[in-house]
């Protein structure tokens, strides 16, 4: 069971970590509900045992009980306004990614995107080519691509060229 810290940066691919040990049978959705409070460390525990036992019992039901918890109180409003925001605005080799490889930079998009935003795949690709230089116009022809992984195949394609 992975665990975690508190950190709201992560605290999507870290659901959904959990949320596939959930789908390997009923019987594993009913324990995690036990066993996840077991791996949260720092402001993800203080949190936690800052609740009353009442209410962490119900939560202990079983996952879906937890993560609803959990989101409840992690993921409130100001944390979505907060994704939207970081989705829209990213870009590629932005301040804390200055060395990110185009791969690494279509990656992390999608994943902001895929957070914050219903999109179709047109919508996609078009966010993801709003933060990225002119110069990968010339390169990428956008109109080619029906989805976005088979753009994400093109820019790692023309990876060094996109550098």
């Amino acid at each position: 069971i992975p665990g975690w810290d508190g950190d709201t940066d992560h605290i999507v691919k870290w659901l959904l970590k959990v949320d596939d040990f959930a789908d390997l049978s009923e019987r594993m959705r009913l324990q995690l509900g036990k066993w996840v409070p077991k791996r949260f460390t720092e402001a993800a525990d203080s949190w936690y045992y800052s609740l009353p036992r009442e209410i962490r019992s119900r939560a202990e039901a079983d996952w879906d009980s937890l993560r609803d918890l959990i989101t409840q109180f992690w993921m409130n409003r100001k944390w979505w306004e907060r994704q939207k925001k970081r989705a829209r605005n990213s870009a590629y080799r932005e301040n804390g990614h200055r060395a990110e490889t185009p791969s690494q930079y279509f990656i992390r998009k999608l994943d902001l995107l895929n957070i914050a935003f219903e999109l179709d795949n047109l919508e996609i690709i078009s966010e993801i080519m709003n933060g990225v230089p002119d110069s990968w116009e010339t390169i990428l022809n956008t109109e080619m691509y029906e989805d976005p992984y088979e753009l994400q195949s093109s820019i790692r394609y023309h990876e060094e060229t996109l550098l």
